[in-house]
């Protein structure tokens, strides 16, 4: 079996962003990194408390710009599998 890491970048994606992440753990994505954006609704309470349940989940917070938040990522991913959304 392939093991996926994926990449979801967030700004005040509170409306989408649990639905998101029980998807990809629902399709065994082994790794999920959120990359967020220091949004200024609920997106990171939501999210910590997924981590909380699900210990592949891991949390971000830059305002670095799309590629250094990539960059920043990609030095610390788990698996060669990769997807960037």
């Amino acid at each position: 079996m392939l093991n996926v890491s994926l990449i979801i970048r967030t700004f005040n994606e509170e409306k989408n962003i649990e639905e998101c992440i029980l998807s990809c753990i629902n399709n065994n994505i082994n790794e999920i990194i959120i990359v967020d954006g220091y949004s200024t609704d609920c997106t990171k309470k939501i999210v910590e408390n997924l981590i909380v349940l699900y210990s592949n989940i891991k949390f971000i917070q830059t305002t670095k710009g799309l590629v250094n938040q990539k960059m920043l990522v990609l030095k610390n991913l788990l698996h060669t599998m990769i997807i960037l959304q």
